[in-house]
């Protein structure tokens, strides 16, 4: 809701949705743009986002990945734009397998999950969210997975916690989706 509200925001506010902008934005690469909007400069990707979180019975699944610009690697979810002519749901499946490995054919599996915007006053960025439960044998026979990963990890909520306690797992959208999904209503008979 949150998100769809920016984005409604930003289409009468600049006369197209985050993706069909009116004005020249100030520098454009090949993964985003920057505008001056009423004042505030904003950074804003050239196409929609997806992000991923992947669970195996009660562990999540995580990828570290190098990221340059803080001369780090950081553990996410996998993660990744939305392709001409591809649904963000057909997005999700295919960021899933190039980056894990893991590959569910089945759309119906990956459940949409509310938004979280990142940084709303410079980044409007809302990526469309997904979940995808993952067996233990899909897990296994994953195959060959993206060079720029450097591991696939699963991480249960205690060693999540302590990921998040001791500043190894610090991305905004990963802490988010983390404690979303670790805090979620538990059905009765549900391990804590």
């Amino acid at each position: 809701m949150m998100c769809q509200r920016i984005r409604e925001f930003m289409f009468q506010a600049y006369g197209g949705a985050i993706l069909t902008r009116a004005d020249a934005p100030l520098h454009r690469n090949r993964w985003f743009s920057v505008f001056l909007r009423q004042g505030y400069y904003t950074i804003e990707p050239n196409q929609e986002q997806v992000a991923i979180l992947p669970t195996v019975g009660e562990e999540v699944v995580l990828v570290r990945v190098y990221r340059p610009v803080v001369g780090l690697s950081i553990l996410e979810f996998p993660a990744g734009g939305v392709e001409a002519g591809e649904s963000p749901l057909e997005a999700a499946r295919r960021e899933l397998a190039e980056e894990t490995g893991i590959l569910v054919e089945d759309l119906t599996r990956f459940r949409p999950l509310p938004p979280i915007t990142i940084c709303p006053d410079r980044m409007p960025i809302c990526p469309h969210l997904f979940q995808v439960a993952v067996s233990e044998a899909e897990y296994a026979a994953r195959g060959p997975f993206d060079h720029e990963i450097e591991e696939i990890r699963r991480l249960s909520r205690l060693e999540a916690q302590a990921a998040a306690s001791d500043g190894s797992l610090f991305a905004c959208l990963p802490l988010a989706l983390l404690f979303r999904h670790f805090c979620r209503p538990r059905a009765s008979g549900d391990k804590p």
